[in-house]
């Protein structure tokens, strides 16, 4: 959230009126214009540009190496890697020298990059831990080690970024808090990191043969699992779902943030309550559907069917926004409390789907479709993005365009109620017993 308002703000230092000759001044729902590679586009505009340019280097740069992170115990290196090389770029983030919008932007995309392959990595060792248990525990191991890794993670980042926040508040400089803000961030990542890569056990799958090369044989390997993708037909809908959701979602957030910034005034000092308390509602959320589904054996397709329906609840808050004048985001605490409720249906939602994903991932593809998974809840937010810019474009008001990520998530919805989950796991333990491309 803080990285898109970062690079917004630093926009506005090279931004020019809309005579293209007065340096721009920020004020509150004010908009300038700056040249990127000759074309002219809006500050709000660039923000948007910005999470649309990092989501496709993602999804450009993950989806190659995930074949790679299958073999052998490449996983735990990868995810060593990409931890110190997150943690580095946003630490650079505060150097003086690196003070540019640009270098902002560069490093930016390499901690989101990093951020995603972590994840990645991370959430594809789910399945390969909870499937050393025997049937009739698996699906018990997957969601206790999703739902309580989850929850655990997002109280320790709500932690961090509140010291993080509290020590870059008492900076006059916004832009400078910020960057102190992620430099934190990016130290504590580092540090935690390093230490779980430490702990790992090793987790040796397929191995590359004598005198393959890897980057063809991860290639092809990511390609047969795109293709069975579409060969398993439940899986397919599942991932299907999830992109639909996950893109409405994500996209509903960014048109949130669009209204706080140019219409409510919302300053990066008040985003921070935001930042603060999302991922505590997310770890809320978790923990109370990891209750629920224990007390109650329920049906993890039908707990996701449930969350995300009331997300959507929540993403109609633009819409009707744009219909009234009192009510649908028309303050400032309307739009944080609007972020939590949204956090406290959502994280379910994404926990939901990897205890999903972890039941039906055919053995030996884990990290391949984990990728994928995170690649569609982050590495295609530009699709969305460039929807909006658009459509904003042609209807110049931001609110209508909360209509599309309405119909996204209720479209996924739809999708996800035809998958048969039972079809789904036979699937599954049938492709896991079928010699894999990568022996």
């Amino acid at each position: 959230m803080l990285i898109p308002v970062l690079c917004e703000k630093l926009a506005f230092q090279r931004a020019f009126e809309p005579d293209n000759i007065t340096p721009c001044i920020e004020r509150p729902n004010y908009v300038c214009y700056l040249t990127v590679m000759g074309v002219s586009i809006s500050t709000s505009s660039f923000m948007l540009l910005v999470s649309a340019l990092i989501s496709l280097i993602q999804a450009l740069i993950l989806v190659p190496l995930s074949g790679f992170a299958d073999l052998g115990d490449h996983r735990r290196h990868l995810l060593l890697l990409f931890t110190l090389v997150g943690g580095l770029a946003s630490c650079l983030q505060v150097v003086p020298i690196i003070s540019g919008l640009y270098y902002t932007v560069c490093l930016a995309i390499l901690t989101s990059v990093s951020t995603c392959a972590v994840s990645s990595y991370a959430l594809s060792l789910i399945p390969a831990y909870a499937k050393e248990y025997d049937s009739l525990h698996k699906n018990q191991a997957a969601t206790e080690i999703s739902s309580r890794g989850g929850a655990i993670s997002l109280l320790c980042s709500t932690v961090v970024t509140s010291v993080a926040y509290a020590i870059a508040g008492t900076i006059a400089d916004e832009a400078l808090g910020i960057k102190i803000s992620l430099a934190l961030g990016g130290a504590w990542w580092a540090l935690v990191g390093v230490t779980g890569r430490t702990l790992l056990a090793s987790q040796h799958s397929n191995i590359l043969p004598t005198g393959t090369n890897a980057v063809l044989f991860s290639l092809k390997s990511v390609w047969d699992t795109f293709a069975l993708g579409f060969k398993l037909s439940n899986l397919f809908l599942a991932q299907l779902a999830f992109f639909l959701i996950s893109e409405g979602t994500n996209t509903s957030g960014l048109i949130t943030i669009l209204i706080a910034r140019n219409e409510l005034n919302v300053e990066p000092r008040e985003l921070t309550i935001i930042s603060i308390a999302t991922p505590l509602g997310c770890s809320v959320g978790i923990m109370t559907m990891l209750a629920l589904i224990k007390k109650f054996k329920l049906n993890i397709k039908y707990v996701m069917i449930t969350m995300s329906l009331l997300t959507a609840a929540i993403i109609s808050l633009n819409v009707i926004g744009y219909y009234t004048k009192s009510v649908g985001l028309k303050s400032k605490w309307e739009v944080i409390g609007a972020f939590i409720a949204s956090s406290i249906f959502y994280g379910p939602v994404l926990v939901s789907f990897r205890i999903l994903l972890a039941e039906i991932s055919p053995k030996g593809r884990e990290c391949q479709l984990f990728t994928f998974n995170t690649l569609l809840s982050t590495g295609t937010t530009w699709i969305g993005t460039i929807s909006v810019i658009y459509i904003i474009r042609l209807s110049g008001e931001t609110r209508i365009s909360g209509f599309l990520p309405l119909a996204l998530v209720l479209l996924g919805v739809l999708v996800l109620s035809q998958m048969d989950l039972t079809i789904a796991r036979t699937q599954a333990e049938f492709y896991a017993t079928v010699p894999s491309p990568l022996e």
